[in-house]
């Protein structure tokens, strides 16, 4: 295991992966200001390599904008000088969790508000595949002076990997593998295996709820809600404590949490 993974690991109520690992981005750029610009370069979001001068904060807040209902606090924040001009950059890390609500948009407004800065940015990085064009359409229609920039987490660690000569690279390479921040869009053997055998096993989740327990239920508490299309969601959207293929049924005010079944 990483130095990273046990550090973090030290936590002992919910681990706060995402601002962990901002700080670990963050100060291995702020140390090494030649590969920050390489890497923004390397993904056309600066096209200047004559900055002197890279400032880098974490969680910096911003007051709310009159149409804003909070504040706002993006990951990190990057202010690039040099004789003639100053950028600013938001980078809004994900990786277990999604954006929040209106998050980008809020960003977008802010940065566009920023005095004094020659070009704004904002980057969105996330593990898991989440397309944006929305914010793009946002930015666009509302002639935001921002551009947007979407990355992956395994495009950073393909960089990192090419430099991994480092010892404190080593260890941010070994904890993006550890918490599946490497896996890129190419399929593997097992994940081809996976997609063949998977109307097999959806037909057996199916199955498994559908017949003797779906029967309990009816017994019991009058029916089921339960509906393929439902359990699906509810295992994609990760929004419920179990993470995982359920159906429920809510009577007389008991929770539908308290009687879950799950696979």
């Amino acid at each position: 295991m990483s130095l990273f993974s046990n550090l973090l690991n030290l936590h002992s109520a919910n681990k706060p992966l995402e601002d962990f690992f901002t700080e670990i981005f963050a100060y291995f750029f702020s140390i090494n200001k030649d590969l920050l610009i390489e890497w923004l370069q390397q993904h056309f979001i600066i096209s200047d390599e004559s900055y002197y001068s890279a400032k880098i904060k974490t969680q910096k807040y911003y007051e709310p904008l009159k149409n804003h209902t909070c504040g706002s606090q993006p990951d990190i924040v990057i202010e690039l000088a040099n004789e003639t001009k100053t950028e600013i950059i938001f980078i809004e890390s994900k990786i277990a969790s999604t954006e929040g609500c209106q998050q980008l948009e809020r960003y977008s407004e802010i940065l566009s508000n920023l005095p004094y800065y020659s070009r704004r940015t904002l980057i969105y990085i996330t593990r898991d595949y989440e397309p944006k064009e929305d914010i793009k359409t946002f930015i666009k229609d509302s002639s935001l002076k921002v551009n947007f920039y979407q990355l992956r987490w395994y495009q950073v660690y393909s960089f990192l990997k090419k430099i991994s000569n480092d010892r404190l690279i080593q260890e941010i390479l070994m904890f993006m593998e550890l918490n599946m921040m490497s896996q890129n869009n190419q399929l593997s053997p097992i994940d081809i295996l996976t997609i063949k055998s998977f109307n097999k096993t959806l037909n057996f989740m199916e199955a498994s709820l559908g017949e003797e327990v779906s029967a309990k239920f009816k017994q019991n508490l009058e029916g089921v809600t339960k509906a393929s299309a439902d359990s699906l969601y509810q295992w994609k959207s990760k929004k419920k404590i179990y993470n995982g293929y359920t159906f429920f049924k809510q009577k007389n005010g008991i929770s539908g949490v308290d009687l879950d079944i799950l696979i």
